[in-house]
C-alpha cells in the first residue's frame, strides 16, 4: 500500500489533480504539445506550478525516479494516475525534448567557440601565429577526410585552445603532399637542421 506522502513542499510538487486540470489558454494545445511544454517547465524548476499528474508525467518523461519516489509514486501507479493517452506520448515526448537540448547545447556550444576564435583573431581578416601540438587525428575507414584534434596556443601564452579540424578530401591530399615535400627537402644532402643525434631518414619517406 502506498503511503499518503506528506513532503511534497520537497519537490515544490501540488496537490491537485492530473492533466485534465488545465486553464483555458492551455486547452487549446494538443495533448503532446501541452505534455512536452510542463516538461519542459518542470526540467526548468517550475515542477510546483504543475498538477499532480502533470508533474507524474513529467518525472516519467525526463526518467526522474527521485521525484516520484518524493511524491510518493511507484511507476506503475504514476502511469495509471497519468492516463493511456499521455502514457502513449511519453516516449515521443522524451524524443522530442532530447533533440531540442541538443539543439540548444550545439547552439551554446558554437557560440562559446566563436567567442575563442574571436579572443584569438580580433578581426577576421587578421592572420594568428599560434603553436600547435597534435593531440590526436582520426578517419573513417575507406574515406580520405581526416579529422585532427590540436592544442593551440599564441606565442608567449602559456593558455592553449583545444580545437578539432576537419581536413575534406582534397585538402587532406593538398597537405600530405606539402608534408611529403618538406621532409623530403630536409632530407637532402647532410638531413635537417633540427634532426636529433642519431635520427635517421624515416623509411616511410620514399
Amino acid at each position: 500500500m502506498r503511503l499518503a506522502h506528506t513532503d511534497s513542499t520537497a519537490v515544490g510538487i501540488p496537490t491537485s489533480l492530473g492533466p485534465g486540470d488545465v486553464n483555458s489558454e492551455e486547452k487549446q494545445m494538443s495533448g503532446f504539445e501541452h505534455l512536452v511544454t510542463k516538461t519542459q517547465e518542470a526540467a526548468a524548476g517550475h515542477i510546483g506550478s504543475l498538477s499532480t499528474g502533470e508533474a507524474l508525467a513529467a518525472a516519467l518523461v525526463l526518467n526522474r525516479a527521485d521525484w516520484l519516489k518524493k511524491m510518493g509514486y511507484t511507476i506503475p501507479e504514476a502511469l495509471d494516475r497519468i492516463g493511456p493517452e499521455w502514457v502513449s506520448m511519453l516516449s515521443r515526448a522524451a524524443s522530442s525534448i532530447r533533440k531540442t537540448q541538443e539543439a540548444i547545447n550545439e547552439a551554446s556550444r558554437s557560440s562559446a567557440e566563436e567567442a575563442i576564435l574571436d579572443n584569438l583573431s580580433p578581426t577576421s581578416d587578421e592572420a594568428v601565429n599560434v603553436n600547435g601540438k597534435l593531440v590526436t587525428y582520426g578517419s573513417a575507414p575507406g574515406y580520405r577526410d581526416t579529422d585532427f584534434t590540436l592544442d593551440l596556443s599564441r606565442y608567449g601564452l602559456t593558455k592553449s585552445h583545444r580545437v578539432e579540424i576537419r581536413l575534406e578530401k582534397d585538402d587532406s591530399i593538398s597537405l600530405l603532399e606539402h608534408m611529403l615535400d618538406i621532409h623530403r627537402v630536409a632530407w637532402m644532402d647532410k638531413g635537417p637542421l633540427d634532426a636529433a643525434d642519431g635520427e635517421k631518414r624515416p623509411k616511410w619517406l620514399a
